[in-house]
């Protein structure tokens, strides 16, 4: 990670990552992927969108009674 002060502001840090954490950041990104892809190919393809609606709901149920959270 990069921590660099703000010229304007030197209160400010900004916080950015490294080409190395941009690589760590995108074969996370990829592996994230490919295991949500092992999982969706055994749903039939006319549930997974149902499947997503309902955890979209279920997640914004969360949010709703817990605002303070994450």
């Amino acid at each position: 990670m990069n921590r660099d002060r703000d010229n304007s502001d030197r209160r400010v840090v900004v916080v950015s990552l490294t080409s190395k954490g941009n690589e760590a950041a995108k074969q996370l990104s990829s592996s994230v992927n490919s295991y949500y892809k092992k999982i969706v190919k055994n749903i039939p393809d006319g549930e997974v969108l149902d499947i997503l609606q309902c955890v979209s709901k279920l997640l914004k149920a969360f949010e709703k009674a817990n605002p303070n959270c994450c």
